[in-house]
């Protein structure tokens, strides 16, 4: 009977060691340096926005009225859909376009040489077409804010 209470008390130390190492692996993989920062993604022009984004992907969805509304406050954005159809992204489009410009990537080829696995993505671009920074996931006020701020 009292190897029973031992027991759990030695599990319950090797999962929370093993939480904790996961947390301590996360946060320095966030801090390291955005390996896609510097990397060419559009062709040189002015500053915008790049947002990966699929009809089929239910964050893309949630995020399109911030990108609605940073469209209609000035914000340049473009579009990548990726692993889509035509006629799913004009679906998708139809609820509302903030973009100026719409690339499609049937294959997942631009999102694979970003190294992202998940959608949707946005990334700050400067007027030479490099990618300053980066928001993972569906984008908040805060992060778009931060991205919007970036190319100035």
């Amino acid at each position: 009977m009292s190897l029973l209470p031992r027991r759990f008390g030695r599990i319950g130390f090797v999962a929370l060691a093993l939480a904790a190492l996961l947390l301590g692996w996360r946060w320095q993989q966030a801090q390291r340096a955005d390996a896609t920062v510097g990397k060419q993604l559009s062709a040189a022009g002015r500053p915008h926005l790049v947002n990966l984004f699929a009809s089929w992907c239910g964050p893309c969805r949630v995020e399109a009225p911030l990108l609605a509304d940073l469209a209609v406050r000035g914000v340049p954005i473009e579009g990548i859909a990726v692993r889509d159809t035509p006629a799913g992204v004009r679906s998708f489009l139809a609820r509302g376009n903030p973009f100026f410009v719409v690339r499609l990537d049937p294959a997942g080829h631009i999102q694979q040489a970003l190294g992202t696995a998940g959608l949707p993505e946005t990334y700050a671009v400067d007027a030479r077409g490099q990618i300053i920074d980066r928001q993972r996931g569906a984008l908040t006020p805060e992060a778009a804010a931060r991205l919007v701020g970036s190319l100035r």
